[in-house]
């Protein structure tokens, strides 16, 4: 990842080693004011062969939108999450999870879509992607 930054938190869940998390690890570069992620989907996430579980994706695009509110002081929760899977997310090979901030504005927000690549150079066919309302707490 070209701009690591700060690391932040999330679940324990998600940010614990595989086999038994899924490894996320988030960060927020000061500089840009971007929060970004990375993944690695290992053996124990898989779907179809060589692909990532549609729910494994889904939840790391939660947890990364999650990330990014409480990152930035709000207390959130998805209250309806879509998740758009228009090909495998790819196991076995680190992916990027680009994620923004925009300010709550009233007790419910429109987070910026999320989505997740490949980093290796390889264009990924049409990535995974999300959007969500949430709702602060």
């Amino acid at each position: 990842m070209a701009e690591t930054g700060v690391r932040i938190g999330g679940s324990d869940f998600l940010n614990a080693e595989p086999p038994s998390g899924f490894g996320i690890k988030m960060y927020y570069h000061e500089e840009s004011g971007r929060t970004r992620g990375e993944i690695v989907f290992d053996a124990a996430k898989q779907g179809p062969p060589g692909c990532a579980h549609g729910g494994a994706v889904a939840t790391v695009l939660d947890e990364a939108m999650g990330a990014v509110a409480w990152f930035n002081g709000h207390s959130a929760l998805a209250v309806n999450l879509n998740v758009n899977l228009r090909h495998g997310v790819p196991s076995k090979r680190r992916s990027a999870l680009p994620a923004g901030s925009r300010r709550l504005t009233g007790a419910k927000s429109m987070p910026p879509p999320s989505c997740i690549s490949p980093t290796d150079g390889s264009p990924p066919a049409a990535p995974a992607c999300s959007s969500a309302s949430s709702s602060a707490a």
